[in-house]
């Protein structure tokens, strides 16, 4: 895979890493008792959206100069895919959290639930 597509992959993991990033941000912030998970965890999706943007750049610029290719077996396309399995799990569960269309008494419990298991932080 050249590095303009696997940049390409990198870009859309971005941009569901912010998505998701802006969703626990919401609730950490709606929310001064949220957690230590949730805190860690928008701070490492925080952290990760930084090294994204930083390997864009770089297979865009100079990894796409030097001519590199690296297999869909590579380390760096296995744990694209991962990470990006293990972010669109999460976006799913944020986002069913922050779209319920119960009654608004449900809707509440639901938005006070943290919607994540502590095996889904680490």
């Amino acid at each position: 895979m050249d590095p303009l597509s696997l940049s390409a992959s990198v870009a859309g993991l971005v941009s569901l890493t912010l998505e998701v990033s802006k969703m626990i941000g919401a609730y950490v912030g709606d929310f001064h008792s949220a957690t230590g998970d949730s805190r860690d965890l928008y701070a490492e999706l925080t952290a990760l959206h930084q090294v994204l943007e930083k390997l864009i750049a770089f297979l865009r610029g100079d990894g796409a100069r030097s001519g590199l290719s690296f297999k869909n077996t590579s380390v760096l396309s296995s744990a694209i895919f991962v990470c990006e399995e293990k972010i669109k799990e999460l976006y799913k569960k944020f986002d069913k959290w922050q779209g319920a269309q119960e009654s608004t008494m449900t809707r509440l419990k639901e938005k006070l639930r943290w919607p994540l298991q502590k095996k889904d932080c680490d």
